[in-house]
């Protein structure tokens, strides 16, 4: 994972001991071979669409709701919709839909189809994701602690304040708990058990950074997870007069994030997160707090080690939980309904910020 600017239960197998047989082996017997019978001939198979599938129960409304958005689809996209009439249901509706799916690699490979039901009414949704790649957005939060420390630039510090307490509210993670405080925990443990892989000075720098990242920065967030500073970020915005080009670029900036989220009102980052499927394991996914935090710095001992570990930790995951829109067919539709704008303009003002905040004189 580039920044910008899992635990497995063992499975034991039980055997015998060697030597505690308590029977004595036989020696098998031979046969001659036996004719060949079709066992399947004598026996009777259940109809694939019958109680065991509820969803398939009622034929011809299925039938009908899925032909239906299948040529809302065919139409939307332009291709020619396949009418398996030959064949039985529920097969007919895998051959049309897969051959959908076809088309839909050559139209649009960013789109995925999938088949849901809601409240009975089957219908096909177009399934798009916002790719956030192999990127880590985190933004370092020890510059605010330095800036509220020093008076000269406390108006600058509360107007980040407010900037970092409405970035809480649109999703971005807290590094005092969640990943990245597991994270920091487990090196803190590492480097104590294991005393004698470091020198004296850098072991002591490490746990020194631990407890000045855990310290300041668990009372660092309980000002930034209060609702006040956050109302007031418009007014700071307005009254905040800049002294030099640096403040000037925060100031820009600020703007920028406050126009955004006058546009998007009600939208955060985790908005358009799928549920978790019910078959796939929780240490398998990477998680939004994972890749969209808040940590301490980069200037510290435990950063190198912080990397090194949040990399190992997320290379063993198969997939991340990334924003998903859906689009469904139930009905004609006249134009695409995926919005991702939000999403990717957050994340570049986030990109700015990161540089910024490292640029701070």
């Amino acid at each position: 994972m580039l920044l910008i600017q899992q635990y497995r239960k063992p499975y034991y197998r039980l055997e015998q001991a060697a030597g505690r047989s308590s029977r004595k082996k036989k020696q098998a017997l031979v046969r001659s071979a036996l004719p060949a019978r079709h066992g399947f001939l004598n026996h009777a198979f259940k109809p694939i669409a019958g109680t065991a599938h509820r969803e398939l129960r009622n034929r011809q409304k299925v039938e009908g709701d899925f032909f239906q958005s299948l040529d809302h689809l065919a139409a939307f996209y332009q291709f020619t919709p396949l009418q398996p009439s030959a064949v039985v249901f529920p097969c007919n509706l895998n051959l049309a839909f897969e051959h959908a799916k076809k088309c839909m690699t050559t139209i649009n490979s960013s789109v995925e189809l999938k088949v849901m039901q809601d409240k009975g009414r089957t219908a096909i949704a177009a399934e798009k994701t916002f790719d956030t790649g192999d990127h880590l957005y985190y933004i370092p939060v020890k510059p605010l602690h330095l800036l509220l420390k020093d008076r000269k630039h406390k108006r600058t510090a509360k107007l980040l304040l407010s900037l970092f307490s409405m970035l809480y509210r649109r999703g971005v993670a807290p590094h005092t708990d969640n990943f990245l405080g597991c994270q920091y925990e487990m090196i803190f443990e590492w480097v104590l058990e294991n005393a004698g892989d470091w020198e004296p000075d850098e072991q002591l720098k490490m746990v020194s950074d631990y407890y000045a990242q855990k310290w300041y920065g668990e009372k660092l967030f309980r000002q930034i997870r209060h609702p006040y500073h956050g109302e007031q970020f418009a007014n700071r915005i307005d009254t905040y007069q800049p002294q030099y080009e640096w403040e000037q670029e925060i100031l820009n900036l600020c703007k920028l994030f406050h126009a955004l989220f006058s546009q998007y009102p009600d939208r955060s980052f985790l908005q358009q997160i799928p549920p978790i499927p019910e078959d796939e394991c929780d240490n398998e996914l990477i998680y939004p707090d994972c890749y969209l935090s808040f940590f301490w710095t980069d200037d510290d001992g435990m950063y190198e080690s912080l990397m090194e570990s949040v990399n190992n930790s997320l290379q063993e995951c198969s997939r991340s939980l990334d924003p998903v829109s859906l689009q469904f067919f139930d009905n004609r539709q006249e134009r695409e309904t995926h919005d991702f704008y939000f999403e990717w303009r957050f994340l570049l003002l986030i990109d700015h910020l990161c540089y910024l905040l490292y640029e701070m004189p």
